[in-house]
């Protein structure tokens, strides 16, 4: 969806939550059906749907943090998608997170 991972930023906003334990709870469900929603959690969806409905992802991590009445500010890195690339000692470029470990030269690797 072209947006930023919102797992981390989802986990830290909770961490600082004064929200109701329903409310976080319900932020940390993940789906266990059949389908589509199979595996996703409610809160990345959400996170999404706001950084879409919103000006920026930055906006949409404002009116997440009104939702669940944090403690301080939660400011993200980068406000674009970034990707992982890790270059092995052999010089292979690995391009993507979850490709990087299936190369089996974790012992060999250097990231930026």
């Amino acid at each position: 969806m072209d947006v930023l991972p919102p797992g981390d930023i989802r986990n830290v906003m909770i961490a600082l939550s004064n929200a109701d334990q329903r409310l976080t709870d319900l932020f940390q469900y993940r789906f266990t059906v059949d389908g589509d929603l199979s595996g996703h959690v409610v809160g990345n969806l959400i996170l999404t749907a706001l950084s879409q409905l919103n000006e920026s992802y930055v906006d949409a991590i404002d009116v997440l943090a009104k939702v669940l009445r944090i403690r301080g500010k939660v400011i993200p890195v980068t406000d674009k998608p970034l990707i992982l690339k890790a270059e092995m000692e052999d010089g292979d470029i690995v391009t993507g997170e979850s490709l990087i470990p299936l190369q089996k030269k974790a012992d060999q690797t250097r990231f930026y």
